[in-house]
């Protein structure tokens, strides 16, 4: 995770030569060791089990992080496992990875036993890497998750952010044949009144940034957890692999069960060796709670409007979701309509029934992923609206348990599906703030991982480098790309980085190299401890001087309490005896350090933006309509706070209402244009005042 990448779009075409999968079986074990799965005997995991246990009850804030591990018994195959994906594709043997239709899967006892965890407050979030939708299914409500990867039924609008969820993969190529896998598009478009927006699928690909609502909220609650526990998951990838560190940097304990080693079993302070269901399932015993069988749920509204107009809604989580294939409606024994459900189809309207005053049945079908029956419910002539909650267990009945509720609740429609908390959602520029005027520049607020202050490697795997100079327009070394580079600082080969075609990653697995540093963000990172490393490490320290020259045309102004002239350090104590009387110097371009190009100006820049010749700005400003202080925005044009998409979205709200376009954010100090939908540079004249307010402020 490079210092901005949790906000860096994705790029079309990123992965060039090879797809995905191809650039993730360079993440599969290469140590045999670590691809071993252990299982210990079942008298030392009822033992831990019951230490388990007790961790649970006496920790208040619990958080689950689970891999592919804990659905391989609901058919799914995992990883990094013997017979994985990434496994089999990095021994060539992709032929033998297993298809599996995922809409067609059930949740496993795991699955159900962690949504009963949640029920009873005994576990209080759940982070997953699975794009399964297993959480979900189980009874997991989206505001318990953090799904980093992505939920292969979920797909959101590009435009106005809301979700739709469906009973089938929206990835699904075969059903319109124009998915594109780069641009994320599934072909369908948004519903709610005047969106005009594409969806997208919520899918990370390998060498795509993570979702930055997910994330944020991710290491919020790592971060707040006094016990992670680990399922299923070997911790290799990163940031998700971050997380664990997270919860024990704030004094958490951290659980790890899972058949493989990983690099964390050090760090854990309980370490099961087994499966997770059997763990799950002694864990419950200890625990005393019942596992709940799997039912298949379905909410469904049935309504009457006042011009005899009959809908029919397939509700998840109480929102308009794309459930039915097929919807006949019956008046008197008669059919009177029947419409087949479009796949971007969130309600079966039956306009031209008339039925007013009228009683009426639905004959419902669902998509049949698992052999699960029709269903019919009534509408009584006298009753306006009916919400039905339908349930089945699929092994032991044959019909659906029906119950229902009358005229309770607004009658659905498609703007009731909130903004999304998911997904390959827009960028949010994180930046540098200006160099420091005096003193050494505390960087490591600004990174989004917290970096080290050293690691083993630096002392083995870094070429000494006193007086240097760096070319940051130096190609590839292998493919010839130019820009997103990486130098190895063992051999000073240039290579290019995850977001092009990996072959850093490639050099690292060839020759052991394990610290390079990124020609984009000036980061240093070490393969082999998983971390990034503060740029003032006196190791690293020549290199992150030549590069700042490289970018910025100034060396940085001091670097661990060094300063540096033209790469030659000397010490603080020494430049300020020879330095002369600092003169002012010209507006630093900082928009190199924008994830997302800025632009200079935009038109609303003149009619949104209420002047402020000499202003202050109060960044602990509480939102004006939910009190929540921190992540907040402030509206140009009114001078008023509200909280931004990490929150509640009531800035996008007070923007929906007022027109309000340009805005600035307390947490990066970035401006941004909801009308152009583009961040602006803050030297503008009109934003320059209150970028200097917010910079004086923080």
């Amino acid at each position: 995770l490079k210092q901005t990448s949790w906000f860096r779009p994705s790029r079309a075409g990123a992965l060039r030569n090879f797809g995905p999968s191809i650039a993730m079986a360079f993440s599969a074990h290469q140590d045999e060791r670590m691809l071993e799965e252990m299982r210990e005997v079942p008298e030392a995991i009822d033992e831990k089990a019951a230490a388990f246990a007790e961790l649970l009850r006496a920790a208040e804030h619990v958080v689950v992080f689970t891999g592919a591990g804990i659905s391989t018994s609901a058919g799914i195959p995992d990883y990094r496992g013997p017979e994985g994906v990434w496994t089999l594709q990095a021994k060539g043997e992709t032929h033998r990875v297993r298809n599996v239709d995922m809409s067609a899967t059930t949740p496993t006892p795991t699955h159900m036993a962690i949504a009963e965890l949640l029920r009873r407050g005994l576990v209080h979030h759940v982070i997953s890497q699975n794009v399964d939708g297993l959480h979900r299914k189980s009874g997991v409500h989206r505001d318990n998750i953090s799904e980093l990867h992505g939920n292969g039924s979920i797909e959101y609008c590009s435009v106005c952010r809301r979700e739709y969820a469906r009973d089938f993969s929206v990835q699904d190529g075969s059903r319109r044949g124009n998915y594109h896998t780069r641009a994320h598009e599934t072909g369908r478009r948004c519903l709610a009144s005047g969106c005009p927006g594409a969806l997208h699928d919520t899918i990370i690909n390998f060498g795509e940034s993570l979702p930055p609502e997910a994330v944020a909220g991710a290491f919020a609650h790592a971060e707040r957890a006094d016990l992670i526990i680990v399922m299923g998951s070997s911790l290799t990838v990163s940031p998700a692999s971050d997380l664990p560190r997270c919860t024990k940097r704030h004094g958490g304990k951290l659980a790890i069960v899972n058949l493989q080693r990983t690099k964390q079993d050090g760090q854990a302070d309980l370490r099961l060796f087994c499966g997770a269901d059997d763990f799950i399932r002694s864990l419950m015993r200890h625990l005393d709670i019942p596992i709940p069988a799997f039912r298949l749920r379905r909410d469904v509204a049935l309504w009457r409007a006042t011009d005899g107009v009959v809908g029919c809604a397939a509700l998840q989580s109480n929102e308009p979701a794309t459930l039915i294939r097929r919807c006949v409606l019956y008046s008197g024994g008669a059919e009177v309509g029947a419409v087949d459900g479009e796949e971007d189809q969130v309600i079966i309207s039956f306009a031209g029934a008339n039925v007013a005053g009228r009683a009426v049945r639905a004959q419902i079908e669902f998509y049949g992923h698992y052999g699960e029956p029709g269903v019919s419910l009534e509408l009584p002539e006298q009753v306006s609206l009916r919400h039905f909650a339908l349930s089945i267990d699929l092994v032991s009945e044959a019909s659906w348990s029906v119950e229902f509720t009358e005229d309770g609740g607004k009658v659905p429609s498609p703007d009731d599906i909130l903004p999304g908390k998911g997904g390959a959602a827009t960028a949010q520029a994180i930046r540098r703030p200006p160099p420091a005027s005096q003193g050494e520049e505390d960087m490591a607020g600004w990174f989004a991982v917290q970096p080290v202050d050293d690691c083993p490697h630096t002392q083995t795997d870094v070429a000494a480098c006193e007086t240097c100079t760096v070319d940051l327009n130096a190609p590839c070394g292998t493919c010839g790309n130019k820009g997103e580079n990486m130098l190895c600082l063992s051999c000073h080969q240039v290579h290019c980085g995850r977001h092009v075609e990996q072959h850093m990653l490639a050099h690292h697995n060839e020759t052991g190299h394990a610290i390079v540093s990124g020609f984009r963000d000036l980061s240093f990172w070490c393969y082999k401890c998983d971390e990034y490393i503060v740029p003032q490490n006196p190791r690293l320290a020549p290199f992150y001087a030549a590069m700042h020259t490289a970018k910025f045309g100034t060396p940085p102004p001091f670097v661990g309490g060094v300063a540096v002239q033209g790469g030659v350090a000397q010490s603080a104590h020494e430049a300020e005896e020879a330095a002369p009387a600092a003169e002012a110097q010209p507006t630093e371009d900082t928009s190199g350090w924008f994830a997302v190009q800025p632009i200079s100006d935009c038109a609303h820049t003149q009619s949104d933006v209420l002047s402020c010749e000499a202003c202050s700005v109060d960044l602990e400003a509480p939102c004006g309509h939910c009190g929540h202080v921190g992540e907040n925005m402030l509206c140009l044009a009114c001078h008023q706070v509200h909280c931004g998409r990490h929150v509640k979205q009531h800035m996008l709200a007070h923007n929906a209402e007022t027109g309000h376009a340009i805005v600035s954010g307390f947490r990066d100090l970035s401006f941004w244009c909801y009308g152009c939908d583009e961040y602006l540079l803050p030297q503008n004249p009109k934003l320059a005042p209150f970028y200097a307010a917010m910079h004086t402020a923080k």
